[in-house]
């Protein structure tokens, strides 16, 4: 799958391994219990809906469900078989897998399918044998060819009076003639004798049997049109033989019917066309109680088995019912299902095509019979009566409100039913079920429609485009949405429509379904203005819905909007629930279709004349004010509204644009709302997003976001009227800004696309990034040593109330180590790290289009694959300033080599993170003359300080490692970067000669704005004063991170810095220092302070916080404070303490976020803080 990046033999193989274990736990060999299609097919009740095999393909073919993932195993040859390939069949793969299956070869293996009935047609039995099979070693000699694979003993057929016929598994009874079969392991030959012949043991012969058989006898087709033709034209005398034979007549007219295309064959848009013969796809049908709750699932042959009386078939519009009741009168005329031949007639009426005054003969005669041919009302209720239980009526579109139903079918149909005995089923909305609920024996509910039967339809109607139904199940796959709107067979139908029409185009989205669907609805109901009208209320009240977080809507909310309420149910705009409720309520069959309308009629607000209209939109846009609204509860209505209206898609783009420019909407409060139910794929957004709101820094966030937006702008361009309105307004937004692009990252094909039609964007950027992960293997995190280390701060002690707030080490680490392992193996399945559709909008693109940087990171990647380096030069070319950062990517700056030599120098920064560099590797590095920024982040001592007197413009350094023997020769040459303006020492302990080197260089470095220091000692008082005389003397700096080490009378100096924006002080503050330090802050001599990280400092008591908390103040920009203890160090602030932290806070205005880990609060702490935010400044993001 070169479109996906994706290494699929190595996906293969890990998919065939558990595969190989599921099938070793399997038994092999032939499945009695499943030989019945019908138990087959109800294994798969469980099945996960998204599946590229339906359970019918699959019981029709042998195959059951086992349970385990996606396995099915043939109940004949015990194969067990995991794939479902969308392009591929359960027949075929059967075939090539198991040639030698019996059921395959079509021998007789005992299958019983699932129309089969166990009443069967009895044999002649001479009167002769009659008396010999009285004896029971007569009748138990017969069964010396049973068949193996039936499990019923003979014994038991014998003692209930039965002998083998010879034929399949069909037994018969000597004296009654009772025959029977498809017998199954636990049926009772007793209890089986006496159900389907009451009574009938007589000796005197079988006619009581041979007359129930009667009830299923079917006469072929073509005999049958014969005995009609004399009878069919004309009307016979009353009386039995009248009605018989207009019966009869009937009969054979409607079997040429219901067999025929104009019967069978349905139109989409007059655009697509399904032939009920050829594909039908089953529905999920569920058997309600009279509290109209679902009890159970039920298949079709279990429904065509229990018809009798009044059954309700109920359902939405567009979900099936009309192709349901025409598929069971087609199999009633096809003589292929057992279980209708006991109907005589077969009669199926759409009531909505009855006009009005119309009589029921005419309507048969009109829709079924043709108008030659001879019957009256007074006939056909002769017919219906002398039939009986034996004729069955379908009743399409009940209840609508432009049908007619007939007085006969009203009244001694439906409420009468006792007076005929008639089989009727009455297929309706749901809405209409209460008002013939008391008169029904059953109500079978349509349920939402299986996503395999969306598939089955779609790959059976375009076997022919393979890619377009691989490309299906990927957009499948990505879309939890799109999966969820598939839950009719009019979207499906809407999905083949668009293919039909547009077929190269591959993409599928809930946008370009919805539009189908309406079109349709509009086109069907055929009412013009009246439908439009009907469109435009509903979605007004769908845009209501959509602030209010309403799903569920009274008459009054109707009413308020302007909706009919007939026209809204007819055209399915909405549903209409009213058992079991005082008061009716409507809903929009899905959320997204609900967005869906909201979003058109946002759109057509913004597309109106009137200054008055498009204001009002603009209201409803300027509701979505925070991120975290627009890229989850309000995502998909805005990408339905700007795929509605060009203007919508503007206005929508530059808002989100304008947002990004007010701090607000960068609040991070979770939604209660209850869209994201409906939403599974924007769970892991919202999640994300809250958690990475709480530790990146602001220009992160914006960065992130910027991402986001500039997505949904490219994903808006729809036509080319709004790509040429959208252009330039995308460049003017990222004029100045980042650019991010990952070369594995199969779904930035918009962005792509966009750069190799606009190459000018590269130049208005602030940066182009480009992200290159490869599969090398991660190093796993060593827990056992975690735990190791962690141990020695001892087992913390919890007071009862507050266990619920620590969470198990060893369960964390399973955990973690288990999401390792997963991320790990994905990672292992990458293609090439460099793909060439990721390079291709780059690589002929003039010279003067340049991004001002590139920011090249590589993570992870091994030795290159052919091209690859190839592909490098041609990013390096892209901008003439090159920051480079490698992880775990050991080898990698070698095959660089080409890209370094030609464009040395170009390269400013080079980030080494967990790469070890060889000889040959140091020296490339060494090369790199022009650079400014050098961060290494490497494990032992392997840092050569000869490094920095190699780079007199370096402007920024960074150093962690776990020691430095050369640090003193290190301190001395950081003297010779005399624009250093950032210094990062860390993860190695400073001795005191080490210590007082690094004091004296730092001396010299007045230009240094950002200093983070590691842990360091001191042989004498003094020179620990030394050295914060020094700190402080850096009046420049805006970052400073200090840990254990620094003395306590530092806090003083701190009133020289100024320009502080970020203060970490760890392990080294005592109360007396901490009290120091609020003083400085509150005498003003910390304006700037935005971050302050006091953690770790377990010698503070619960007094020194509380002085602390009393004092702090003036400190107008501080937006996140870090007060954290270690876990084993738990303080559980006095009240005052947690008073005066509470007054503290609200005396910060800019505060948003607190780390405060391992204080104990308790419910009374947390009301006094929650009373405080609510007044706060920042209330909506803290």
């Amino acid at each position: 799958m070169p479109f996906l990046n994706f290494d699929l033999t190595k996906f293969v193989e890990d998919i065939e391994r558990g595969n190989e274990a599921i099938s070793r736990q399997r038994k092999r060999g032939f499945n009695h219990g499943m030989r019945s299609e019908l138990k087959r097919l109800k294994s798969f009740e469980s099945l996960e809906p998204f599946a590229s095999w339906s359970p019918e393909e699959m019981a029709s073919e042998g195959f059951y469900f086992t349970g385990l993932k996606a396995s099915v195993q043939c109940f004949c040859c015990g194969g067990v078989f995991h794939s479902m390939g969308v392009t591929k069949s359960p027949r075929s793969e059967h075939q090539l897998f198991e040639p030698d299956c019996g059921f395959v070869k079509t021998l007789e293996v005992g299958n019983i399918p699932k129309y089969a009935v166990r009443l069967l047609p009895p044999e002649n039995i001479p009167p002769n044998r009659r008396e010999q099979l009285r004896e029971e070693r007569p009748r138990l000699e017969t069964f010396k060819d049973w068949p193996s694979y039936v499990k019923m003993e003979p014994d038991l057929l014998v003692g209930a009076g039965f002998f083998y016929t010879g034929i399949k598994d069909k037994v018969q009874c000597f004296s009654c003639d009772g025959s029977l079969g498809n017998w199954e392991e636990d049926d009772d030959p007793w209890k089986e004798h006496s159900k389907w012949f009451p009574g009938r043991r007589q000796a005197g012969g079988g006619d009581a049997a041979r007359e129930q058989f009667q009830e299923l006898s079917i006469t072929a087709p073509v005999e049958e049109h014969r005995e009609s033709e004399g009878s069919a034209g004309r009307e016979t005398p009353s009386g039995e033989n009248s009605w018989t034979r207009t019966a009869e007549g009937m009969r054979g007219r409607l079997r040429n019917l219901y067999s025929s295309s104009a019967f069978c064959t349905t139109s989409f848009n007059e655009c697509v066309s399904i032939d009920l013969r050829a594909l039908h796809a089953e529905l999920q049908l569920l058997l309600k109680d009279i509290k109209d709750k679902a009890q159970r699932r039920v298949t079709l042959p279990e429904l065509l088995r229990d018809l009798g009386r009044v059954t309700v078939l109920e359902g939405e519009v567009g979900s099936g019912k009309s192709a349901l009741l025409r598929k069971v009168a087609n199999l009633w005329a096809s003589g292929h299902c057992p279980l209708l031949a006991r109907f005589r007639l077969v009669l199926y009426l759409s009531l909505r095509s009855v006009r009005p005054g119309t009589g029921v003969a005419d309507a048969v005669r009109g829709q079924l019979l043709g108008e030659g041919f001879a019957l009256s009302d007074q006939s056909l209720k002769e017919v219906v009566y002398g039939l009986r239980n034996r004729v069955l009526i379908l009743l399409d579109e009940y209840g609508e409100v432009d049908s007619w139903t007939p007085q006969f079918i009203g009244e001694e149909l439906i409420r009468k039913n006792h007076l005929t005995d008639a089989a009727v089923v009455l297929g309706l909305q749901t809405n209409r079920t209460a008002s013939v609920r008391q008169y029904a024996n059953a109500v079978i509910s349509i349920a939402e429609f299986p996503l395999y039967s969306s598939i089955h339809i779609l790959k059976t109607l375009f076997s022919h485009d393979a890619p377009r139904l691989r490309k299906l199940i990927y957009n499948l796959g990505w879309s939890g949405t799109l999966r969820g709107i598939l839950k009719t067979p009019l979207f499906t139908l809407a999905v083949c429509q668009l293919w039909v029409q547009y077929p190269q185009e591959d993409s599928l989205n809930c946008l370009v379904i919805f539009k189908a669907f309406l079109a349709y609805s509009l086109w069907k109901d055929g009412q013009g203005d009246r439908a439009q009208s009907a469109v435009a209320s509903c979605g007004q009240l769908a845009l209501t819905g959509v602030f209010e977080s309403r799903f569920e809507f009274a008459d009054g909310d109707l009413a308020r909007a302007g909706v009919d309420v007939e026209d809204a149910l007819r055209l399915g705009l909405l549903s209409k629930f009213t058992a079991q409720r005082l008061k009716p309520v409507y809903r929009f069959f899905h959320v997204s279709f609900q967005e869906y309308l909201a979003g058109r009629r946002l759109g057509e607000l913004m597309e109106s004349e009137g200054a008055a209209v498009p204001q009002g939109g603009l209201d409803y846009l300027r509701c979505v004010d925070t991120f975290l609204q627009a890229f989850t509860r309000y995502y998909y209505f805005l990408i339905y509204a700007a795929g509605s209206s060009t203007r919508a898609a503007s206005h929508i783009v530059s808002h989100l644009l304008g947002m990004t420019q007010r701090p607000s909407s960068f609040d991070s409060q979770a939604d209660p709302s209850l869209y994201l139910e409906q939403h599974p794929d924007l769970e892991l957004t919202r999640d994300l997003f809250i958690q990475i709101s709480h530790v990146v820094d602001p220009e992160e966030m914006v960065a992130m976001v910027t991402d986001q937006v500039l997505e949904f702008a490219l994903r808006s361009m729809g036509n080319g009227q709004t790509r040429a309105a959208m252009v330039p307004v995308i460049l003017n937004f990222l004029a100045g800004k980042c650019l991010q692009l990952q070369a594995s990252n199969i779904r930035q094909g918009n962005m792509f696309q966009f750069v190799k039609l606009h190459p000018e964007i590269l130049s208005v950027l602030s940066h182009l990034q480009i992200t290159i992960s490869g599969r090398k293997r991660i190093g796993m995190t060593s827990y056992s040593k975690m735990a190791e280390c962690m141990s020695s701060f001892g087992v913390p002690k919890v007071e009862e109330d507050y266990v619920s707030a620590f969470q198990s080490l060893r369960e964390q680490m399973d955990k973690t180590e288990a999401q390792e392992k997963e991320i790990d193996n994905f990672s292992s399945m990458m293609g090439r790290s460099i793909p060439d559709s990721f390079v291709e909008p780059f690589v002929a693109l003039p010279d003067y289009y340049k991004a001002p940087k590139l920011k090249l990171n590589i993570h992870s990647i091994g030795p290159l694959q052919e091209g690859e380096s190839k592909h490098l030069q041609t990013l390096c070319s892209l901008s003439n300033c090159i920051e480079l950062t490698l992880w775990n990517s050991r080898g990698a700056l070698r095959e660089m080599e080409p890209a370094i030599e030609l464009y040395r120098d170009r390269f400013k920064a080079v980030i080494l993170q967990g790469t070890e560099l060889s000889q040959e590797e140091q020296d490339l590095v060494i090369s790199m003359s022009k650079l400014e920024s050098l961060e290494l982040l490497i494990a032992g001592d392997l840092f050569p300080a000869r490094f920095l007197r190699s780079f007199p413009a370096l402007r920024i350094f960074r150093l962690k490692c776990g020691r430095v023997p050369e640090f003193e020769e290190l301190a001395r040459a950081l003297t010779a970067c005399s624009r250093l303006e950032e210094l990062v020492l860390g993860e190695f302990h400073l001795s005191p000669s080490e210590t007082r080197a690094l004091a004296a260089s730092l001396g010299q470095l007045q230009n240094l704005k950002i200093l983070d220091i590691p842990e360091h000692g001191f042989s004498q008082p003094e020179e620990s004063e030394t050295f914060a005389d020094v700190l402080g003397s850096l009046v420049r700096l805006e970052v400073l991170r200090l840990c254990k080490g620094v003395a306590p009378s530092f806090s003083q100096r701190l009133q020289n810095l100024q320009q502080l924006r970020v203060l970490d002080i760890n392990k080294t503050m005592d109360d007396r220092s901490l009290l120091k330090l609020a003083q400085v802050a509150k005498r003003g001599h910390l304006p700037r302070l935005q971050t302050l990280n006091l953690s770790l400092n377990e010698e503070l008591s619960d007094l020194g916080w509380r002085d602390f908390f009393l004092t702090l103040d003036n400190m107008s920009e501080l937006r996140v404070l870090h007060i954290s203890r270690i876990y084993t160090n738990q303080l559980k602030p006095q009240p005052d303490t947690f008073k005066a932290f509470v007054q503290c806070v609200s005396r910060l205005p800019a505060l948003v976020t607190i780390h405060m880990l391992s204080w104990m609060l308790d419910a009374m702490d947390f009301n006094m803080f929650n009373a405080m935010k609510e007044k706060h400044p920042q209330s909506g993001r803290m």
